[in-house]
């Protein structure tokens, strides 16, 4: 008799009923895989885990290298701190003296969160603007220096300035209207120092009497404080309407127009003006901004369609329910305000406070206007300028004759 077969592996695994039972997963089969690639596929995956934090930043302060140091000791060396002149939210402002001229000097000392924002984005604009222009009716910025440690904090921005405590509402304030040549020359070194501005495609965007320092002894105005100022690129270029404090902000600005140009500069010097013709008294003193627009649509008639072309697109808070005042009454306003200004000086501020921005007269189209055609401007840059009639009287405005 033949030997009998060997039963395969699968007919030796049965229960009971002698029914084979299937192989278990990982000892072969015919699925063609092998054990190991069973182990791979039938193995739990294993969660993902986080990645580690990373290490806590090093809070120490860094020491200075060698060219901070001596950055540092130059700014120490040179500048004397003594008192604090106010405070703000980016920082404060003392008072300080250079060791060197003997002049004195505004320290501003900005904060710098280098945790959250760092340096705020208003004091680059304003360093970045204060570094273009050179004019001697421009605030000088003289020294600019990140500071770390000893008596100028490490965390901040030290800025210095030359200093000038006194401004032109101070002044106008104390001494009431300026002589005629003292106007002139104020006007003129207004109109100069915006100019400069302007020359460089810069908007100053805050001109008002408290940012017109003044120097008691010989008069120079000097234009300060561009923290909101910004550079004009383009006239497509959109800007905020968030600028120039109110009682000197131009109509447009106050419709929510973000399309708005130089002009807007133009219409704070005829406020401004028109402050110094009254001896200090502001043309729209007001609380709000539809209560503005209407004192200065009651003085210059109220714009439409038709006499601003565009008001309705480039202004969105303009309205056409508003009430509707036809006649100018512009040069009758000036005339109550002083009887003794001229006319014709009146004219040349309300030449700046024409409703439609496009009919404004330009900063340079002012300087051209024969009251300043006797002023040295090479004098008025000089280093010896002294205004006319600062401490004098004896020429009233009135007795100014209109010139030819």
């Amino acid at each position: 008799m033949p030997a009998p077969s060997p039963l395969p592996l699968a007919a030796l695994a049965s229960d009971n009923s002698g029914c084979p039972i299937p192989p278990a997963p990982g000892l072969g089969g015919d699925d063609g895989m092998d054990v190991d690639n069973r182990e791979r596929v039938n193995r739990v995956p294993t969660p993902m885990q986080p990645p580690p934090p990373p290490p806590p930043r090093s809070l120490k302060r860094p020491r200075p290298d060698g060219q901070e140091q001596q950055n540092r000791d130059e700014l120490e060396n040179r500048y004397e701190l003594c008192e604090k002149l106010g405070e703000g939210t980016y920082g404060k402002v003392y008072r300080g003296m250079d060791k060197v001229t003997r002049e004195p000097v505004a320290i501003k000392r900005m904060k710098i969160n280098l945790e959250d924002e760092g340096c705020p984005s208003l004091a680059i604009r304003e360093i970045a603007l204060l570094r273009k222009i050179k004019s001697a009716n421009v605030v000088s910025l003289l020294h600019i220096h990140a500071d770390r440690g000893s008596s100028f904090p490490w965390d901040s921005l030290t800025l210095v300035f030359e200093l000038l405590t006194y401004d032109l509402r101070q002044f106008i304030k104390r001494n009431s209207i300026p002589s005629a040549p003292c106007l002139k020359y104020f006007v003129y070194q207004i109109l100069r120092g915006v100019k400069a501005c302007h020359e460089l495609r810069i908007m100053h965007r805050d001109i008002k009497p408290q940012n017109l320092l003044i120097s008691q002894t010989t008069g120079r105005i000097k234009l300060a404080d561009f923290g909101l100022a910004r550079s004009y690129m383009h006239p497509t270029h959109r800007c905020t309407h968030e600028i120039v404090t109110l009682w000197y902000r131009a109509p447009e600005v106050i419709m929510g127009s973000l399309d708005y140009t130089y002009s807007i500069d133009v219409w704070s010097i005829g406020c401004v003006m028109a402050e110094l013709f009254t001896g200090g008294s502001p043309l729209f003193p007001t609380d709000s901004e539809v209560e503005t627009l209407f004192q200065i649509f009651r003085m210059r008639s109220t714009p439409t369609p038709e006499t601003w072309p565009g008001i309705v697109e480039t202004c969105p808070d303009y309205c056409e329910l508003w009430p509707k005042w036809k006649e100018d009454r512009g040069l009758q306003t000036m005339q109550q305000r002083n009887p003794e200004i001229p006319d014709w000086l009146n004219e040349l501020a309300l030449s700046c406070l024409r409703v439609t921005p496009t009919a404004r007269a330009t900063v340079a189209e002012l300087m051209a206007h024969p009251w300043f055609k006797d002023v040295d401007d090479a004098w008025v840059a000089g280093e010896f300028f002294v205004c006319p009639g600062l401490h004098s009287d004896s020429q009233p405005i009135r007795d100014e004759a209109e010139p030819a």
